[in-house]
């Protein structure tokens, strides 16, 4: 296979057209719910810049905090999008706090994560379910996310590994492009003659740099799951308060 830039603009092109949404691996500063659970619902808070980024969350402790958090988190969620959404609370980085996963099962998904009396919205529908994407996957405990992508029937293979930052942010963490085909002429896609090739060849690149299979599997953390939901709204909000 001929090497050059190929490898890099394939791996661009394909994070911004098979994901769907381009800011899907596009680090932004994450939207932040502090909802006071004390006031009525719809009532002001005192400086809600009314920008649409923060919402009325309650206080509370690190550890609790988060139960009617997520409740009203659910409830914006449905007067949003309807009754469609279904829920989860799963353990993406282990802080023993959980994440809250809302999402239209093979259409979308959004998480949400809670700090310190807030709570940040690190998925905002991310879209999944076309184009070779399957949905977004996480190691349970592990702050480790991971998403497939395919093109060309399988022929090329986009994987993205990503973390949960500091900044309550999804950030990438490697970007691995594989070739299950013999790239003779250097062109980046399948080729009549090179398709006798595919499924005895395979070459991957990290950032744009060829890698072996042990230096692409060293970013796997362990038995991944998909993010998906598995309760409804009410279903949700009976469990969060059987954990008081």
């Amino acid at each position: 296979m001929k090497k050059g830039l190929i490898p890099v603009l394939l791996l661009t092109a394909g994070l911004l057209i098979s994901c769907g949404k381009k800011e899907d691996f596009i680090v932004e500063e994450p939207k932040v719910y502090a909802i006071d659970s004390g006031k009525e619902q719809g009532e002001a808070n005192e400086g809600d810049t009314g920008d649409g980024k923060e919402e009325p969350v309650p206080e509370g402790g690190t550890n609790t905090g988060y139960r009617e958090a997520y409740e009203e988190i659910s409830r914006q969620c449905e007067l949003e999008e309807g009754g469609d959404l279904q829920y989860n609370l799963i353990d993406v980085d282990g802080n023993e706090i959980p994440e809250l996963a809302a999402v239209k099962n093979g259409y979308y998904a959004s998480l949400y994560t809670y700090d310190n009396g807030k709570v940040y919205n690190l998925m905002d529908r991310w879209a999944y379910g076309a184009m070779g994407n399957s949905g977004y996957e996480y190691c349970p405990g592990k702050n480790s996310l991971r998403n497939y992508n395919t093109d060309y029937a399988g022929a090329i293979l986009y994987t993205t590994y990503m973390t949960i930052g500091s900044q309550h942010t999804i950030d990438t963490v490697a970007e691995i492009v594989t070739y299950n085909f013999d790239d003779a002429n250097g062109n980046g896609i399948p080729d009549e003659e090179e398709e006798g090739s595919m499924g005895y060849y395979s070459v991957s690149y990290i950032n744009g740099a060829e890698a072996s299979n042990e230096e692409c599997a060293a970013y796997k953390a362990g038995e991944y799951e998909y993010i998906q939901g598995v309760m409804s709204g009410d279903e949700l909000r009976a469990k969060l308060r059987e954990q008081n």
